[in-house]
């Protein structure tokens, strides 16, 4: 500790407004929160110009705030000289938080201490202190209001050093392009943040601006006035010594594959290596290996979310433990994901990829559904994933079928796995077996995209699409698949669209997505047998809008063909990551359930403006 300077005359501290405070032995250093994180270190810095959210103070009922929620905190309350200084939650009456102005000093509330220049040392980085009062120079601060809260978005995120791009720039309209361009999406801006500290500024800037923040990992996403961008947020990290994995959100599926089997390792996804991790695994993640190891967010053992407010928080089973109960089937609503652990999986040893074709008449097709009902309710391994595809058949009363998928037992297994549900079913006109290595499946069921996303550029699409759930307790009847499938066969026929309709096989004997209970996790369906996505786009490759204006009722004819033949009290839901923008007021008790009511009470704590929010989101 040096002793007491000249004693310099310094402009008084401001009360009420955001203010940044300089030391005297530097004026160009600003008192710093190195995160919004309990417990993040309180240093000097560089100031920068126009402000930062981490440089940004407000002096409120006696406590110094930072980022909203945020207070100067003596740590742990040692009131020994030399104790170092942090931030951590504000809480009410708690003495370690509370700051007397006095002058150009700032003095610990009823102790004779003041924050102290540590050893007088003005580098960045330099952790600020507590020492009993001299009013020395190291205790002088110099205070000014800031320009950390700005008239325009732009300036906020120009001052926090975050790339973006704005209306009339070059590369903004390419960038503001909707993957489904059946939207025309103008957000006020594309913000392109590196760090998880650029993620909360960005929020915050949104927020402090009273704006829709979105974010985008893998081209998917809504709308919203400020759009995150996690595309420069790539990190993998696996970690050998308890086999999980640090992923942060702007990776792709496809990318992800190929770093965890450079380790010998696998989590359950889906099969486009386009799909972004943060929604994916945000709302579900449905993959051939899920009945095995379960959906890509039952993997999930703790995550980084930013809040609206700016928060950085850790949620996992121990911290913030409603939070992370929240992101596992409903996580957009809440905040932005900047990364998740995961636990992964040992690769199988081998993988063989099926596929088999038909053109089928409308008693035939509705047979291989009944009839995989049938199959999946027998003690089938949960190494076997399938689904059946449809699409236009070769006239008004047929349908074309494909039944693909992957197992991954072992590879001599598998013609006796599928012999009883093909034996039901008449010879297919075309049939492929693959088999060969983990990563080998996954290139195969991702053709023709490239597994490696780096190497193409994705397609865009103009679509609209629809999902249903069906319960394991109540199948789907007779007369409803038979309404199903010559609805297709008709309809489908005659359709100005290019359209297809999955029935991905969920449930079943041995399926680890049914044995997860079901209010573990956000995710609303642990009961779905089948989870059937319909899926229809303007005809032509590229698919380029307009999107057919009966293309809406189309579709939703279908889904009605299966509702409207069922029990009256039919269980079934909807999958958010097939997510239907029309769905209306059905929307929340489809895709959430019994949980929307707990959900709305965590979104009112983490977020009461609403700042995420979605047409399928959860609402305050």
């Amino acid at each position: 500790m040096l002793g007491p300077l000249s004693f310099l005359v310094l402009s008084p501290i401001l009360l009420g407004a955001a203010t940044i405070f300089q030391p005297s032995a530097n004026s160009a250093k600003c008192l710093t929160a190195v995160s919004n994180t309990d417990g993040a270190a309180v240093e000097i810095e560089d100031c920068v110009s126009g402000g930062s959210t981490s440089q940004n103070w407000t002096i409120t009922g006696g406590t110094l705030q930072l980022f909203g929620t945020k207070c100067l905190d003596v740590t742990n309350g040692v009131t020994t000289n030399g104790n170092k200084m942090q931030i951590w939650t504000c809480a009410t009456e708690n003495t370690n938080q509370m700051w007397t102005v006095s002058g150009n000093t700032i003095q610990w509330t009823g102790h004779s201490s003041c924050l102290d220049l540590t050893n007088g040392v003005t580098t960045n980085g330099n952790v600020m202190q507590i020492w009993t009062c001299t009013g020395g120079i190291n205790q002088q601060w110099i205070s000014t209001t800031s320009t950390s809260t700005p008239s325009t978005l732009q300036q906020s995120l120009t001052a926090n050093g975050i790339s973006a791009l704005f209306p009339g720039n070059s590369g903004y309209a390419a960038a503001a392009q909707a993957y489904n361009q059946r939207f025309t999406i103008s957000p006020a801006a594309i913000a392109y943040p590196t760090t998880v500290q650029q993620v909360s500024e960005a929020v915050a800037a949104g927020t402090a601006q009273k704006m829709q923040v979105v974010a985008r990992s893998g081209g998917v996403r809504l709308s919203g006035a400020l759009v995150i961008d996690m595309s420069m947020m790539k990190a993998i990290t696996v970690r050998s010594s308890n086999n999980t994995a640090l992923i942060e959100t702007g990776n792709r599926l496809g990318d992800i594959a190929l770093a965890l089997n450079n380790a010998g390792r696998a989590i359950p996804h889906g099969t486009c290596p386009y799909v972004g991790i943060g929604g994916h695994s945000g709302y579900g993640g449905f993959g051939f290996t899920s009945r095995a190891w379960g959906l890509t967010l039952d993997t999930i053992k703790s995550a980084t979310v930013v809040l609206a407010n700016g928060t950085i928080a850790a949620a996992s089973s121990t911290v913030n433990t409603d939070l992370f109960w929240a992101i596992r089937g409903a996580s957009p609503s809440f905040g932005i994901v900047t990364s998740i652990e995961v636990q992964t999986f040992a690769a199988p040893a081998s993988a063989t990829v099926f596929s088999y074709k038909w053109n089928m008449d409308i008693t035939t097709a509705s047979n291989a559904i009944a009839a995989l009902q049938t199959f999946a309710a027998t003690n089938i391994s949960a190494q076997f994933g399938a689904e059946l595809t449809f699409g236009p058949g070769s006239s008004s009363s047929h349908v074309s079928l494909e039944l693909v998928g992957a197992w991954y037992g072992a590879a001599n297994l598998f013609s006796s796995t599928i012999a009883p549900y093909l034996s039901t079913l008449p010879a297919p006109s075309t049939s492929t077996i693959t088999p060969g290595s983990y990563i080998n499946s996954v290139a195969t069921l991702a053709y023709p995209q490239a597994v490696n996303t780096s190497t193409a550029v994705e397609k865009r699409d103009t679509f609209y699409t629809k999902s249903l759930m069906t319960p394991s307790d109540s199948p789907m009847s007779a007369a409803a698949i038979k309404a199903f499938v010559t609805y297709m066969a008709t309809q489908g026929f005659s359709s100005d669209t290019d359209w297809f309709v999955q029935v991905e096989l969920y449930g079943g004997s041995n399926s680890a997505i049914n044995a997860v209970p079901l209010d573990s996790t956000a995710f609303a369906k642990r009961d779905t047998l089948f989870t059937i996505q319909f899926y229809a786009s303007s005809e032509g490759d590229p698919a380029l809008p307009p999107y057919p204006a009966d293309g809406f009722s189309f579709l939703d004819g279908m889904v009605s063909s299966l509702v409207s033949n069922s029990p009256a009290n039919w269980s079934y839901g909807a999958y958010l990551n097939y997510a239907d923008d029309m769905l209306g007021a059905n929307a929340s008790a489809l895709y959430y359930g019994s949980h929307y009511a707990r959900l709305q009470s965590i979104k009112a704590a983490v977020d009461p403006l609403d700042t995420f929010r979605f047409p399928v989101g959860v609402s305050t």
